[in-house]
């Protein structure tokens, strides 16, 4: 069954330290480790550097909106920062009905503080989103050497990730399980720096070592 799926979906068992008969579920496979020196980060003990946190392919990137406060996670469809940072439009008192919800302009007070301090320092906001596909490596690392200093784990569906799907089912990201990283990352000043862990279909379980107490769908 591994190599059939390795056929498929282009595994690089090669890669990877165990061999097929070496992993007892389908979920060992799936999250294989790698050979030591397999993923080469230059200059990593350099505070400025900056690289992928896993293995995937880039589906968007760009600069945050700020005077709109969004971010556009797929082509056609802006994502408001305050839902899909911590599931929640606009402040606490903002959640009585659905129909106050849709009035509400204003991003989470929290988040528009967020915002206000990157423009005070004079710089940018920048956001990637990256796609795993069934063949790559499913483990993820930090990009750089930041400070996680909150989590916030948001429930949600399981719904696919994949380019077709995400095209059509436009609200897939916001709607998804996810697990997001607030922290700092420290390169010529102390910067916001933000990870997202988003779930999918039969991937749904998010695991971070340095946070015991996360259990997932």
């Amino acid at each position: 069954m591994y190599g059939l799926f390795s056929v498929l979906y282009g595994v690089k068992i090669q890669e990877a330290t165990g061999k097929y008969y070496e992993y007892r579920t389908f979920t060992d496979f799936f999250t294989r480790t790698l050979k030591p020196g397999i993923r080469k980060i230059h200059r990593q003990l350099d505070k400025y550097s900056i690289c992928s946190p896993c293995d995937g392919t880039v589906l968007s990137s760009g600069i945050v909106d700020s005077a709109r406060s969004t971010i556009d996670c797929v082509k056609g469809r802006s994502y408001r920062l305050d839902e899909f940072m911590i599931g929640v439009i606009g402040d606490d008192g903002d959640q009585d009905t659905a129909s106050r919800v849709a009035k509400v302009s204003k991003n989470h007070v929290g988040v528009e503080a967020l915002l206000e301090s990157v423009k005070a320092k004079g710089n940018q906001l920048h956001y990637m989103v990256i796609y795993l596909s069934p063949g790559d490596y499913h483990r993820f690392h930090a990009p750089a050497i930041h400070t996680a200093n909150y989590r916030r784990h948001i429930v949600g569906y399981l719904s696919p990730v994949k380019p077709s799907y995400v095209n059509v089912h436009k609200d897939v990201f916001k709607h998804n399980e996810r697990v997001n990283i607030f922290g700092d990352w420290y390169g010529r000043d102390k910067n916001f720096f933000f990870l997202s862990y988003v779930g999918a279909l039969n991937v749904g379980s998010i695991v971070l070592d340095f946070d015991k107490d996360i259990v997932t769908n």
